[in-house]
């Protein structure tokens, strides 16, 4: 029975100077296992993607750098979009959001954009108060 090539061996000797690979039993099951995690990991991408995407895509103006407004009715303007956008962070957006495989903590995002926001609207009065 020594002479058999069995399925656990990496490698097999067909003919003089030429060897097949062969993946073992096991090597076959981590292949298999890899190959659905990939699979996995791509939907729960795809399912993060459509659970925030309508939640943050509103507010990513805030992660760019702004121009300020030229007139006081244009500073007045800018705030109110900046608090509605900080108001609809605070009641619109999770602080969690679970998935399947993974579970997203959302909270030092949702604390991100509203400081962002917020610190845009003190930008603002700043340079309304220096004119």
């Amino acid at each position: 029975f020594d002479a058999v090539p069995r399925v656990e061996l990496s490698s097999i000797d067909v003919a003089p100077g030429h060897r097949i690979h062969v993946l073992s039993s096991t090597d076959l099951a981590v292949t298999s296992a890899r190959s659905e995690l990939v699979d996995l990991a791509a939907g729960q991408k795809a399912q993060v993607e459509d659970r925030t995407s309508h939640l943050y895509n509103k507010h990513l103006f805030l992660l760019t750098a702004q121009r300020m407004p030229g007139t006081l009715a244009g500073c007045l303007d800018a705030i109110k979009i900046l608090e509605n956008s900080v108001e609809a962070i605070v009641t619109g957006c999770p602080a969690h959001v679970s998935l399947t495989l993974v579970h997203l903590d959302c909270r030092e995002l949702n604390i991100l954009l509203g400081r962002l926001a917020r610190d845009s609207v003190q930008r603002i009065i700043n340079n309304v108060m220096k004119t």
